[in-house]
């Protein structure tokens, strides 16, 4: 019996690696920005987390789409510097 690694090719393995780690990462991108937002209370990033690691393609796709603008640091920075007038 043949074991399952020399069954695939190796291009494929490489493929099916580097989707796995783009998915993987921005999969711990959601988790993390959802964590991190203080716009949210513990229940609301409690959902988002479920959301985001139940069906964890999906659940990330569905969090990404519908995360507001300005909800990372870096953002609120920016859009503060492009309208030093905005409110905080």
């Amino acid at each position: 019996m043949m074991p399952m690694a020399a069954t695939v090719p190796f291009g494929d393995s490489l493929l099916l690696l580097i989707a796995f780690l783009t998915l993987a990462s921005i999969s711990v991108f959601a988790f993390v920005d959802v964590v991190r937002r203080r716009d949210l209370s513990r229940s609301w990033k409690g959902l988002w987390i479920v959301v985001v690691f139940v069906p964890p393609f999906l659940g990330t796709l569905v969090y990404l789409l519908f995360r507001p603008a300005g909800a990372t640091r870096a953002e609120r920075e920016a859009m503060e510097k492009a309208d030093p007038d905005s409110p905080r």
